[in-house]
């Protein structure tokens, strides 16, 4: 029995796929009436990925289980291998019993199980977020585009975030040559919201896969009270369509 019906576009969804496996290759997704969310922790549990996608982001979207909610693993890398060619198509994805189907305009259908993991998502809901800044994406990608040619093979190379009343500040130093780099974001801001300055060191492999990402224009920076970084990559002018990366602080050793 089909649990569920939903269609979206393959650019997007290869996008999606794209992005979680900066993670991990293993994902959990949560559907009901209202929307998809596609989650995936790393296996040191310091980064973690959420993609929410409310139902009227899809081209066609029929949920019709008779629970209020629906949970399953799968496993993203083969999908992506697999569809990633189909940039350009409509996907069918759907759900029955325990086999995860995607269809390409009738014409072609690829099959993959689900698999039983547990979810284990290290962010609270309750985690306040409301100390951001936003900037263009491509200024966050020259930073990483510089730092990808100047971080030693150590990870005693020191990123340190600062967000305070003037915006963003960047500040990198290479544990080799002690050279330091520092970068700052204010007038050049899109939007800006900071009632508490906060200053957070992340460790650097983790920084240059998550930041700077090309598939949106805008990047969303905030970081909670407790040092945890939020990433958000909205997918649309609706600010809820979102990828969103969370990455711990770097814990000194």
């Amino acid at each position: 029995m089909e649990k569920f019906l939903i269609s979206l576009d393959g650019k997007t969804w290869n996008t999606i796929l794209k992005a979680i496996m900066q993670i991990d290759d293993t994902a959990i997704a949560t559907i009901n009436n209202d929307y998809l969310t596609l989650e995936a922790l790393d296996s040191a549990h310091v980064a973690a990925i959420k993609v929410f996608l409310p139902n009227y982001f899809f081209s066609y979207f029929n949920y019709k289980d008779e629970h209020e909610k629906l949970e399953f693993g799968f496993d993203v890398k083969p999908l992506y291998n697999t569809l990633k060619t189909f940039n350009k198509d409509t996907i069918d994805i759907a759900l029955d019993d325990k086999t995860l189907s995607f269809k390409i305009n009738n014409n072609f259908k690829f099959e993959f199980p689900v698999i039983e993991t547990q979810k284990d998502f290290p962010i609270e809901s309750s985690t306040d977020f409301s100390n951001y800044v936003k900037l263009e994406t491509k200024k966050l990608r020259q930073v990483i585009n510089i730092l990808k040619q100047r971080k030693s093979k150590y990870h005693e190379d020191v990123f340190r975030l600062d967000l305070n009343e003037k915006g963003l500040g960047i500040v990198f130093i290479n544990h080799d040559t002690l050279e330091k780099l520092s970068f700052n974001f204010t007038d050049d801001l899109i939007a800006k919201n900071v009632k508490e300055s906060l200053t957070q060191i992340f460790d650097i492999e983790y920084i240059i896969k998550l930041l700077g990402k090309e598939f949106s224009y805008i990047t969303k920076i905030a970081i909670a009270s407790t040092g945890v970084l939020k990433v958000v990559y909205p997918l649309t002018t609706y600010e809820s369509v979102e990828i969103a990366y969370y990455l711990a602080p770097k814990v000194s050793e």
